[in-house]
């Protein structure tokens, strides 16, 4: 077997959450970066210093999967632990007085029918999503994780 490079922990730009199914890749694997703003932030840079949630998913409903998820969890309604902490800390979604945006970094593999080389990748997901916590340290050490990261 074949060693793989790592993909490269690229965010790109916030999208509102709303649009967040537009992001290119959205039906990969990957991880991804949630932040709250009063200003709008489409089409800005994402920076991991901004995270208020990093997640990541190799399922095979790819991120569009978890993004759902955690938009059930902002509401009350799931099980994705970001959007339960946001719900208990902000109340339903529908009620905030921010704005909700996502960055991602899609992994294009295939974990519906996994090759060697796709197992290696989900496994680089893992990998980019331990990663991007560590930029994240770096850049605010005093607060050790992102918000509503619960571990």
């Amino acid at each position: 077997m074949r060693n793989i490079s790592i993909p490269r922990l690229y965010f790109g730009k916030w999208v509102a959450w709303h649009d967040r199914n537009s992001i290119d890749g959205a039906d990969c694997p990957g991880v991804y970066l949630l932040t709250t703003s009063q200003r709008n932030l489409c089409g800005r840079k994402a920076d991991v210093g901004d995270a208020v949630y990093i997640g990541m998913t190799n399922s095979r409903y790819g991120l569009k999967g978890r993004w759902n998820q955690c938009h059930h969890g902002i509401q009350g309604l799931g099980r994705h632990s970001g959007g339960h902490a946001m719900f208990v800390s902000l109340g339903h979604y529908e009620s905030w007085d921010v704005d909700l945006y996502v960055a991602a970094c899609p992994v294009r593999c295939d974990p519906r029918e996994p090759t060697p080389k796709d197992y290696l990748l989900m496994g680089a997901v893992a990998y980019l999503e331990y990663k991007a916590f560590a930029e994240f340290l770096k850049k605010r050490p005093r607060l050790r994780k992102p918000r509503f990261n619960t571990r």
